[in-house]
């Protein structure tokens, strides 16, 4: 008879066979298994990776929207504080795919969540950081800072932003090279949200942290009106 961890490795090596699977519908429902386990039990996002679960959800993100939609949010889900399973998306070609994701139209769902995949992936890991860099993943999330851009876009993108610059010099230049600085500050007075203004306030600090020339851009911006003002807010 088998214990209870033997059925545990049962039903995930099941959940990774649907991933596997020829059939669209068997991988749509292997990828929304593992965002839904690995949301509940932290343990079964690494026990997930040894099962095989990660290389099948990168092959999903080039397999239509719909497929990648629902790998993008399964591993967005299995890499949350979990620095190996960040390593392992990486390892399998994860950030390629997901650069590109994030390229299409803001208003379709897919470009959110794979925004909300490249700020998970580089968060704490300097590794991942650079790959999304040098993927060219750095100027899709400012272009969408800008223009028409819905609140939670402008928020989603700053939040990705901060996990790319933290800590991270090459990049902060690179989100200036980018015209990001500048966006931002516009982000301040446009009427933002209070979260989005907040989460571009966020990505301003990240990006001036030891870097004389984002605090000086800042500064050449305007933003310093703004963010003084922003301090007089109740």
């Amino acid at each position: 008879m088998a214990s209870p961890a033997q059925r545990a490795n049962q039903n995930l090596n099941q959940v990774v066979e649907q991933l596997r699977s020829s059939r669209r519908e068997d991988r749509l429902s292997g990828a929304a298994l593992v965002e839904k386990l690995s949301s509940e039990h932290h343990s079964t996002q690494s026990e997930l990776r040894r099962a095989g679960a990660v290389r099948p959800l990168v092959q999903m993100l080039r397999m239509g929207l719909l497929e990648a939609e629902v790998a993008v949010r399964a591993i967005i889900n299995l890499v949350c504080n979990n620095h190996e399973n960040k390593e392992a998306v990486r390892a399998e070609g994860g950030i390629p795919p997901l650069v590109t994701l994030t390229h299409l139209d803001a208003g379709q769902s897919v470009t959110r969540w794979a925004v909300w995949a490249a700020g998970a992936l580089a968060s704490n890991n300097p590794e991942n950081q650079n790959a999304i860099r040098k993927c060219g993943g750095v100027p899709p999330l400012v272009k969408l800072l800008g223009g028409q851009a819905e609140d939670g876009v402008v928020s989603e993108a700053a939040i990705a932003l901060v996990s790319l610059a933290f800590g991270n010099p090459e990049n902060q230049d690179a989100i200036r090279a980018a015209g990001g600085v500048a966006a931002l500050v516009r982000a301040l007075r446009g009427g933002r949200s209070l979260e989005a203004t907040a989460q571009a306030v966020w990505a301003l600090n990240c990006l001036a942290v030891d870097n004389v020339t984002n605090r000086e851009l800042i500064r050449d911006e305007g933003g310093i009106p703004d963010l003084v003002r922003l301090l007089r807010v109740r």
